[in-house]
């Protein structure tokens, strides 16, 4: 990972860290919807939405990704997840019987399509999580194609 001294303009970027260099998320003038796409590693939530329509089901890979009942024992548990999941740096942590938590890495990593960072690990974990994965009906700011390609940014 490149890490940045620092950088010109209006916003500034961490120079240490997860989000230093290249690995550093849009700047505030590219928060909106359509342009964090390129940036598998972010997410697009609306949780008015979410907080009444997610029920039993996950949101999907994230760096921490906290699971429970019913899918954690669909999954066989945390050590039928572990089985599941290879990538460098995946943990699968158990805290208790009736829930987990998967770790992708040492920190939070947004990726970035146009350098060919499609983070594998959370790809790997989105394949595991597909039948249990929350899709949201409309996704502000997204088209119904653009919504769907976000959806499955880490499937395809």
């Amino acid at each position: 990972m490149r890490r940045a001294g620092s950088t010109s303009g209006t916003t500034s970027r961490p120079t240490t860290g997860p989000w230093s260099g290249s690995r550093a998320p849009p700047t505030k003038s590219r928060s909106t919807p359509s342009s964090i796409t390129g940036y598998p590693g972010l997410d697009i939530i609306d949780l008015g939405e979410l907080s009444w329509k997610l029920g039993t089901r996950v949101r999907g890979p994230s760096w921490l990704t906290f699971l429970g009942q019913p899918v954690l024992d669909e999954l066989n548990g945390a050590t039928g997840l572990q089985t599941r999941l290879s990538a460098a740096g995946t943990t699968v942590q158990s805290l208790d019987d009736n829930r987990a938590v998967v770790t992708l890495g040492e920190w939070p990593e947004a990726g970035d399509m146009d350098q060919g960072d499609r983070l594998p690990a959370y790809r790997e974990l989105a394949r595991a999580l597909a039948p249990w994965t929350y899709r949201e009906e409309h996704l502000r700011g997204l088209g119904a194609e653009a919504q769907r390609r976000w959806e499955r940014r880490f499937l395809d």
